[in-house]
């Protein structure tokens, strides 16, 4: 099977929606995207976290149809709130809270 480069940065932002599922991106292209850092891919791929990667030799790399499939299954929250009250076994209090008797 033929080995498929890495795309260059300009052409994957350029290109990002119409590029073939089996085009591959970097570590530091996928951060960039997703606005996190290269480490806490890292991170994911130790802990088998998606977005899920192949390796070509000892490089890293991710395809973008599974990078366009982790997008899509990603929640959007109205606001900081939402994504906080979203997270089940989290309790956020900002403020003080007092409990009067009645």
């Amino acid at each position: 099977m033929k080995s498929l480069s890495p795309i260059p940065t300009d052409v994957l932002l350029e290109k990002f929606d119409s590029l073939s599922g089996e085009v591959r991106i970097t570590p530091d292209q996928l951060a960039m995207i997703l606005g996190i850092g290269v480490g806490t891919l890292q991170d994911y791929r130790n802990r088998g976290k998606p977005p899920p990667h192949v390796r070509e030799g000892t490089k890293v790399l991710y395809r973008m149809k599974d990078v366009r499939k982790y997008l899509k299954n990603q929640p959007v929250y109205g606001s900081t709130w939402d994504f906080h009250m979203a997270k089940k076994d989290a309790v956020y209090l900002d403020f003080p809270v007092n409990v009067k008797d009645d």
